[in-house]
């Protein structure tokens, strides 16, 4: 059975679509959504899980992230490119947020990117990813995550077509628009309604 994967960190950002546990969640015939928890290594386990288990078309990550200038709070943004930034290895030779063996950013497949820009009218930006929460602006602009770059790894690894959607959940230093104040019910509505789009599309 060819499915398409679904990819969510937290359980909060599917609320409005349901009730859904912590890993694979069967969603109709073409469909899983997949709730990885937050983190790197928790969002490739998943993936992997996924891959191994199901004959998977594609990939839909979608989520909070934070943003550096670009955006504003609710934007959704489509990611074209997701690097680690918190992978260093250039005393080894490597360049800044390379891995050996991988490329040092992994890019969204051409034909989900070109797909999803017929469905929505959003911005497109690069997405950085570590084990980090981001607060201060002393990083490249852009979007920030927990979990994106790993499955795009996994993904690229797997030869699995990927996008992410990021929905701006905060502005990264600026107090006024900090994660605290970010409304969790909305932006899941938010997710809700893009998802809905993108099943029925």
């Amino acid at each position: 059975m060819i499915l398409r994967a679904i990819i969510i960190a937290m359980k909060e950002e599917s609320q409005s679509l349901g009730e859904f546990n912590k890993g694979i969640n069967v969603l109709d015939s073409k469909n899983i959504l997949i709730i990885t928890g937050i983190g790197k290594v928790n969002a490739a386990i998943e993936m992997t899980k996924a891959i191994m288990n199901y004959q998977i078309s594609e990939v839909i990550n979608i989520g909070f992230a934070g943003s550096i200038k670009k955006h504003h709070v609710y934007d959704a943004v489509l990611v074209n490119r997701a690097i680690q930034h918190d992978v260093d290895l250039t005393a080894f030779g490597y360049e800044k947020y390379q891995l050996p063996e991988m490329p040092i950013e992994y890019r969204s497949n051409e034909q989900l990117l070109k797909k999803m820009s017929n469905l929505f009218s959003f911005k497109h930006d690069l997405l950085y990813s570590g084990d980090k929460f981001i607060t201060s602006i002393n990083h490249e602009d852009g979007l920030y995550d927990m979990e994106g770059a790993a499955l795009y790894q996994v993904c690229y690894i797997s030869k699995v077509p990927i996008i992410s959607i990021k929905i701006v959940s905060d502005i990264i230093g600026d107090s006024s628009n900090d994660f605290g104040s970010f409304n969790i019910v909305k932006g899941s509505r938010i997710i809700s309604d893009i998802l809905k789009k993108i099943i029925g599309g």
